[in-house]
């Protein structure tokens, strides 16, 4: 298994030899008995899936926010990666209640950043996206794109795959088959390999985003298709440009309305934020595609909401990233904040300058006027990706080749908003990820439990790295459709707040006791801290 150092302040200075696996966190969460929101047992039984071994997992229900029960699974064959289900009981629970509830899975701690052992070889792997919204039916599901045609049936993607598109793994790593069997989406294009009259490759699907609602968006760069396009979450074959307009027939990627204003243009980076009404998209595109011209870029934002196209001038242009800085869109990449008011911008080169700088961040003054705030002129971005986790807690950016920094946000922003006049010469990363197998990072991802994900273009690599964490726990919540209240005449005691259980008996037709029901009619006597009992009767 390949290791990676992880070097932060001097803490961590060795090379950990312990097997270890991804942090867990549990998906495919369901349950069983529960019908029209309510059921009528004491018991419930759960439904969930491990992406890896966890030290061990509960079940928590909720009044509200209110913890009202944790049941902890200790049964070893419950804690493995894969599959499982279980009976827990409600008993104690308060009836006519809604219950919403959740898996907690619990990891190992990690004292390095350690590169996973399943990983696989694309031609031109740029993008990588996780959906990380527990209300989605796909939750969990990690997509990556190959950018360019491969021609080698030695790669999968080749023999197996559809070529340029993009392919589907589930949280364990493992490959997911198209409905034909083989992998990988393209939407029914026909993409081809060839070159620009300069000799640049074309690329295809550069990157994939997968906003906060699970709406899935891939940015296209070959210049003779639509920039963007939106995926059906439930057929990933089925692929609907958003840009309307004419598209040029001269390969510059452009797309323009019926006056031949601008629309949109083909797509070098882009990212999303926010969801419904509040979805914004940020296209960092490239007149011509894979060019070393700044005058060929603009970086502009539309509002899209809950529309599925746009038709018309982009809703606004963000001048400090237009026709500045980017030298190649193949190593060029744009991040928005968590409020969408300010944007990350990523590119490689080998010798960054003022000119062509490493890493920038620009945001929205209150004004309306975008000014930049940071510029780093120093730092090897190695393949320009950047991205943040799914609270916008950690955000990664390459330092070095072989080297990624993880940086938390919370010590970022204090350090930025304290220099807003003079922006601080280098933002200093929480730890930096080290690792042989990757030299240069195009893209990252990270899942519900802060893994992350990179892809390297030149080593051809697409990799999984368990983070360090300082909270070993994950915990995933189970879907609103999932809510219950426990129905009436089920045995549960109508006002606890009175007064507290202490003991519960269960008595059976024979009049056994136990502290566990029977199966069949049980009688259960619960004794109550004021010195009542109450007695129900419940069927197992």
């Amino acid at each position: 298994m390949k290791k990676l150092l992880l070097l932060t302040a001097g803490i961590f200075a060795a090379l950990s030899l312990q097997a270890v696996t991804a942090n867990p966190y549990a998906y495919n969460i369901s349950a069983e008995g529960i019908t029209d929101g309510q059921v009528n047992s004491l018991e419930l039984k759960v439904n969930y899936t491990l992406n890896a071994p966890a030290t061990k997992v509960a079940i928590v229900f909720y009044n509200g926010e209110t913890v009202a029960k944790t049941v902890d699974l200790t049964d070893s064959d419950l804690l493995t990666a894969g599959a499982h289900s279980t009976t827990v009981s409600l008993d104690n629970m308060e009836q006519g209640v809604e219950f919403n509830w959740s898996v907690v899975a619990t990891g190992e701690q990690l004292e390095t950043a350690t590169e996973l052992g399943t990983n696989y070889t694309f031609w031109a792997p740029y993008g990588i996206a996780v959906d990380n919204n527990p209300e989605s039916d796909h939750f969990g599901r990690i997509l990556v794109t190959e950018a360019q045609m491969n021609m080698s049936s030695s790669y999968w993607t080749n023999s197996e795959g559809v070529l340029a598109g993009i392919y589907e793994f589930d949280p364990q790593m493992q490959r997911v088959a198209n409905a034909s069997g083989t992998y990988g989406y393209n939407g029914g294009l026909t993409f081809v390999h060839y070159k620009y009259p300069s000799g640049y490759n074309m690329f295809a699907v550069k990157k994939v985003r997968i906003s906060d609602d699970g709406r899935i968006f891939v940015g296209n760069l070959d210049c003779l298709r639509n920039p963007m396009y939106e995926v059906d979450p439930d057929n990933l074959a089925n692929w609907t440009p958003i840009f309307q307009g004419t598209m040029a027939a001269d390969t510059s990627g452009v797309v323009t309305d019926a006056d031949g204003n601008t629309v949109a243009i083909a797509s070098a980076s882009f990212d999303v934020v926010g969801s419904g009404e509040n979805l914004k998209i940020v296209n960092h595109s490239c007149r011509g595609g894979q060019v070393y011209n700044p005058t060929y870029y603009s970086t502009d934002i539309y509002n899209l909401g809950t529309a599925t196209s746009w038709a018309t001038a982009p809703s606004e242009n963000v001048t400090t990233l237009t026709k500045k800085y980017t030298q190649s869109s193949s190593g060029a990449n744009v991040a928005f904040d968590k409020d969408g008011e300010g944007i990350w911008y990523v590119q490689y080169r080998g010798t960054p300058s003022e000119a062509q700088p490493a890493i920038k961040h620009t945001y929205k003054s209150s004004d309306g006027t975008w000014v930049e705030d940071y510029s780093d002129v120093t730092t090897v971005a190695r393949g320009g990706g950047v991205h943040f986790n799914k609270d916008y807690s950690l955000l990664a950016i390459p330092t070095a080749a072989f080297n990624v920094g993880i940086y938390d946000m919370a010590e970022v922003e204090n350090a930025m908003k304290a220099n807003r006049v003079q922006a601080p010469s280098t933002l200093t990363p929480k730890y930096t990820v080290t690792t042989s197998a990757v030299r240069g990072f195009n893209d990252f991802a990270f899942d519900y439990a802060d893994n992350l994900y990179t892809c390297d273009n030149g080593k051809e690599k697409f990799v999984q790295i368990a983070l360090p964490r300082t909270n070993l726990d994950c915990e995933v919540p189970a879907k609103s459709a999932y809510k219950f209240a426990i129905a009436e005449g089920t045995g549960v005691v109508e006002n606890v707040a009175d007064a507290e259980v202490v003991k519960v008996e269960y008595v059976n037709v024979n009049g056994q006791v136990s502290d566990q029901p029977f199966t069949g009619i049980n009688v259960v006597v619960k004794h109550m801290s004021d010195g009542s009992k109450q007695v129900t009767k419940v069927l197992k």
